[in-house]
């Protein structure tokens, strides 16, 4: 082992991929709520592709390295520190024994990634909390250039979606040109969001939800479902998040004020794609990169 955790405040748990074909199981498919950060920092480190990493909510952490091991932060904008001084973001680096990384909690964005050198990323346990004195793989590893010019999600308080199945019991129209506020009550399982829609009576019985359903309750207020949100639900869906924007709400932070907008199911399938293709591109450059 090569990093211990000696002072963690708020959230950090073990993410990767998203893990299908068991919500029948009632099992949520979890992962990195942001999926581009996960993959960029497993780039940089010239990680496999699946390999797990930690992921900070609105925390902050202080690891210590007992050997030579690379590590990767990627993501929301946050301070990093080595020995107390301060180093780039975006980027990965190299820690020598005894050396202390810090990362501040987020200045812009809600989640930060810090992807670990290490070739035997099976043995985290992906959806585990971190706590005080555990201890994390890393080894050294051939590394890339820090990102440059990275379009990021964060900051941005616009999500794109199309209708929901239960689209045709709300006006969709006002429901676009109706801001609202992230609650600080906001977490890996949904984003809630705060706003002066209209109350409603409508009972359902439970039916499938997937990541970036948007959820009405009977308040009024929305729910945007998460990784680890549930594959059941009773509330109406007037809306799903589209997949192309679902990193985005994973940086979304208490406070902030966000909008909807609607688009047709071929545009999108169309950013789908396109946002596929851009992080391949990006993780490809980056492991080529000298």
């Amino acid at each position: 082992m090569s990093l211990e955790v000696v002072e963690l405040f708020g959230l950090a748990t073990v993410e990767g991929l998203p893990r299908p074909g068991l919500r029948r199981f009632g099992v949520p498919i979890g992962g990195a709520f942001d999926q581009e950060s996960y993959h960029l920092a497993n780039a940089l480190l010239k990680n496999p592709a699946e390999c797990p990493g930690i992921e900070l909510a609105m925390a902050s952490l202080r690891l210590r390295a007992d050997r030579e091991c690379s590590v990767a932060v990627v993501g929301a904008e946050a301070d990093v520190w080595v020995n107390g001084v301060a180093v780039p973001n975006q980027s990965s680096l190299t820690l020598a024994p005894d050396d202390e990384l810090s990362i501040g909690a987020p200045r812009s964005g809600a989640r930060v990634f810090l992807g670990l050198g290490s070739d035997t990323g099976g043995s985290l346990i992906t959806g585990r909390r971190l706590s005080r004195g555990d201890r994390l793989p890393a080894v050294p590893k051939q590394r890339s250039p820090r990102l440059a010019d990275r379009p990021t999600s964060v900051g941005r308080g616009s999500v794109r979606a199309v209708p929901g199945p239960q689209g045709d019991l709300f006006d969709l129209n006002a429901l676009v040109h109706t801001p609202f506020r992230v609650l600080p009550s906001s977490n890996r399982v949904g984003v809630r969001l705060e706003g002066s829609h209209p109350p409603h009576k409508v009972e359902l019985p439970s039916e499938p939800a997937c990541p970036g359903a948007i959820q009405v309750t009977n308040s009024g207020s929305l729910i945007v479902l998460g990784p680890d949100g549930p594959t059941i639900g009773g509330y109406p869906k007037a809306a799903v998040v589209i997949s192309a924007d679902l990193d985005r709400v994973g940086q979304l932070t208490p406070g902030q004020e966000v909008s909807l907008e609607l688009v047709d199911h071929e545009t999108a399938i169309r950013l789908r794609d396109e946002r596929h293709r851009r992080i391949d591109r990006l993780a490809k450059e980056i492991r080529l990169a000298k």
